[in-house]
């Protein structure tokens, strides 16, 4: 059973609990799969080397917008969600900033405000694969059996139900025990691995 906490999300105390454990945000890192960041800079950041990135213009949208995607979707599927805060019951180190979880827990909403690349491929039913890590962390931390991707462009959502992959999960957990590990041993990634 997941911990909830109850933070503010973008507040100092907010920023300070991610930097204390491993986010969703950061899986598709430690699984070598983000197109914005490697697994050293990630350590960097985690072991307060290095400040985080300031936010991109892209970030900044996804955050302006992401209250009125969170409206459509509970408008057009009629399910309740509100943003949480959880860890992991068993590893408290795996965090998740929910952008929305219902009011039973049984859904996990994940909201992105992408490109029209990445809003094709939620349209045509699939999810960007540098989203997935994040999807099956959000997933493996609240227990859900189902992740709702709802891809909001231009007014417009599209819905993608994700179920976890059990196998996926495993690895991912293991892989982001592995990167942990590092983190408190404060022992630096190998240079040039990617994940």
């Amino acid at each position: 059973m997941a911990y909830r906490r109850e933070l503010e999300q973008g507040s100092s105390v907010w920023l300070d609990w991610r930097r204390g454990g491993i986010g969703a945000s950061d899986a598709p890192v430690i699984m070598g799969v983000s197109p914005w960041m490697d697994a050293e800079t990630l350590w960097l950041e985690k072991t307060g080397r290095q400040s985080g990135r300031p936010s991109s213009f892209a970030m900044r949208r996804g955050q302006i917008l992401e209250p009125q995607a969170r409206a459509l979707y509970i408008q057009r599927t009629g399910i309740h969600v509100a943003p949480l805060c959880l860890e992991h019951g068993e590893r408290r180190w795996m965090r998740a900033s929910l952008d929305g979880i219902s009011d039973d827990g049984s859904v996990v909403l994940e909201v992105k405000c992408p490109g029209a690349a990445d809003h094709a491929v939620a349209q045509r039913g699939a999810v960007p694969p540098k989203y997935v890590p994040q999807l099956q962390h959000l997933l493996a931390v609240a227990g859900a059996p189902v992740c709702h991707y709802w891809s909001y462009r231009d007014g417009e959502g599209a819905l993608v139900e994700v179920a976890p992959d059990p196998a996926y999960a495993a690895r991912l957990a293991e892989r982001e025990e592995e990167f942990w590990r590092l983190v408190v041993e404060d022992r630096r990634p190998c240079a040039g691995i990617r994940g």
